[in-house]
């Protein structure tokens, strides 16, 4: 079990109504990009991923819960405060607009863990273009967060290590909501689980930055 250090950002974001999901993500990664590039350049910003939805949906919904999801990499819980509430980012966060349906966009301060993954995942595994699945998850309401991060990383880790071992999945990464911070809606943890083959709703997990 290994946890990333730092802490990163998770935004589940819709695309506008006007748009169709090849124009969002066309946006996304040739225009946008631009401004997230320069926040990297300017800011303490480490790194960006962006996972794009393919328009299927897994576990037998009906409608995608999101169009696609970002993740922003800091050193710290106040780089990151300062990076996003500052002038540096100021036309980033304006340029949102021009595809990002504002109004259905949670996201949390999150630590990141690395669950599991077989021994040639870093060669296997593509920066860009991997296919993935995405799930939010909310805690039992008898548990308390520590008490639910400690389960998952200590009992249902096992299971998920078998996983590995017994099926063409990849890689396992949990990420769960830092208590004290100001989060949206319900999910107190985000699991991403890569796979060579797998029906999902998101498949560009994109690092532009990084080759």
């Amino acid at each position: 079990m290994n946890k990333a250090a730092g802490v990163k950002i998770i935004r589940l974001v819709k695309r506008r109504a006007d748009l169709t999901l090849a124009q969002f993500r066309d946006y996304w990664l040739t225009r946008h990009a631009l401004h997230e590039q320069h926040a990297m350049a300017t800011t303490p910003l480490q790194r960006v991923v962006a996972s794009i939805a393919t328009g299927e949906v897994a576990l037998g919904g009906t409608v995608p819960p999101f169009d696609g999801m970002v993740a922003l990499y800091f050193r710290s819980l106040e780089d990151a405060r300062a990076t996003l509430s500052g002038p540096e980012t100021a036309a980033m966060r304006e340029d949102a607009k021009n595809f990002l349906d504002p109004r259905t966009s949670p996201q949390i301060f999150a630590d990141e863990y690395l669950v599991s993954e077989k021994e040639d995942a870093s060669g296997t595994v593509r920066r860009s273009g991997q296919l993935k699945t995405i799930r939010t998850i909310s805690r039992r309401r008898d548990l308390t967060h520590a008490q639910f991060k400690d389960y998952w990383l200590n009992q249902h880790s096992k299971l998920e290590r078998e996983v590995i071992e017994t099926t063409s999945m990849q890689r396992i990464i949990a990420s769960f909501a830092l208590p004290g911070t100001r989060w949206f809606r319900t999910s107190t943890a985000l699991q991403s689980s890569t796979s060579r083959r797998s029906r999902t709703y998101a498949r560009c997990s994109r690092d532009p930055f990084r080759g």
